[in-house]
């Protein structure tokens, strides 16, 4: 079983795509060996089980219902869920350097402040940055930290055609 919490991110979103090179690069791996975190896009099956498992409120928060759009990066924990700005400072602390020192201060700023401004980041983040049409390239820990769709049986050849899939006897777990 691993229940490493799972990045849910826009697969389709360069900012997204840096922000995951960033964590994967800079994960402390102080719980795991592995890696702290495990990545999945929202657009991936994985990605779609896990958002409808969120209660309707986080859900509203991380899908533009109207259009169908992804508006927010979430974490799924095995017990909680964290979306938006909460969820920035979730992975910070996970991250080795000056960046688990800024997201430690975050918790500082009241939220109200802090999702305000991930709100205005959020909504303009492809207008700033750009559509992606692919995410990070496989490399040797490809399968220790993306969660790919066949792990929950779903199918798929994994986030991108060629790559491994994730280890035998993973799962995601998320109340």
């Amino acid at each position: 079983l691993d229940d490493r919490p799972v990045v849910l991110f826009d697969g389709e979103c360069n900012l997204c795509n840096a922000g995951v090179n960033l964590l994967l690069d800079l994960d402390r791996c102080s719980t795991d060996a592995r890696g702290n975190l495990r990545v999945a896009a929202l657009q991936s099956g994985v990605g779609r089980l896990l958002l409808a498992r969120l209660p309707p409120r986080q859900l509203a928060r991380a899908r533009n219902e109207a259009t169908g759009e992804y508006s927010s990066i979430v974490v799924a924990g095995g017990e909680r869920a964290w979306v938006g700005a909460a969820a920035v400072l979730k992975i910070g602390r996970q991250l080795r350097g000056p960046l688990r020192i800024l997201a430690l201060l975050g918790t500082l700023v009241p939220r109200f402040l802090l999702d305000a401004a991930y709100g205005v980041l959020s909504r303009r983040r492809k207008a700033w940055f750009g559509d992606a049409d692919q995410c990070r390239l496989w490399d040797d820990n490809w399968d220790l930290r993306f969660v790919d769709d066949a792990v929950v049986g779903l199918g798929g050849a994994g986030p991108v055609a060629g790559a491994p899939p994730a280890a035998v006897g993973d799962s995601v777990l998320v109340a």
